[in-house]
C-alpha cells in the first residue's frame, strides 16, 4: 500500500505540475478541469469497482490500481511546441513567448495585456532541456541584435 500511495502521489504531482504551463490566460479554468477530472475519476472508479458485488474488495483495489496506472500513462503523450514531449522533439523556432501570447489578439497586445504573460514566458525558459536553454533569442534579446 505504501508503494501504491507513492505512485499515486507521483501521478498527482505530474498531473498538477503541468497545469501552469498549459495556458496562463486560462489558468483557473485549467486548474478547475484538472480538479474536476480527478473527482470524476474517483466517482467512476468507486462506481465500477465497489458499488456492486461483481468484485471483492481485494479485486476492486487491484483493478483500481491497474486503472490508475493505465490512465496515468496518458501523461506520456503531453507535448508542448517549445519544449517537446517524451516522444517528439520541440518545434524548431517556436518560443515560450509565441506559445503564451497566442491567446491574445493584436488589439489586446497593443494595449499591453500580454505583458504579464511575457514575464512568465521568460521564466518558463528554464523548463527547456539543458542543451536547449542557451538559444539565439537569449544571446540577443529583442532590440539588442548587433547583426544590423
Amino acid at each position: 500500500m505504501i508503494c501504491f500511495s507513492l505512485c499515486v502521489q507521483s501521478a498527482e504531482g505530474a498531473t498538477y505540475g503541468v497545469v501552469p504551463f498549459v495556458t496562463k490566460r486560462g489558468l483557473g479554468i485549467t486548474s478547475g478541469l484538472v480538479g474536476a477530472g480527478g473527482n470524476t475519476g474517483s466517482v467512476v472508479t468507486q462506481s465500477l469497482f465497489f458499488v456492486t458485488d461483481r468484485f471483492t474488495v481485494y479485486e476492486g483495489i487491484m483493478w483500481m490500481g491497474v486503472m490508475i496506472i493505465g490512465i496515468t500513462q496518458l501523461i506520456l503523450f503531453i507535448w508542448f511546441p517549445m519544449w517537446g514531449g517524451m516522444f517528439f522533439p520541440a518545434k524548431k523556432g517556436y518560443s515560450e513567448a509565441d506559445y503564451y501570447t497566442a491567446d491574445y489578439t493584436a488589439k489586446e497586445k497593443e494595449q499591453g495585456l500580454h505583458e504579464a504573460v511575457l514575464k512568465f514566458a521568460n521564466e518558463s525558459k528554464t523548463e527547456r532541456p539543458p542543451a536547449a536553454r542557451e538559444t539565439e533569442d537569449e544571446k540577443h534579446p529583442e532590440g539588442t541584435n548587433t547583426d544590423v
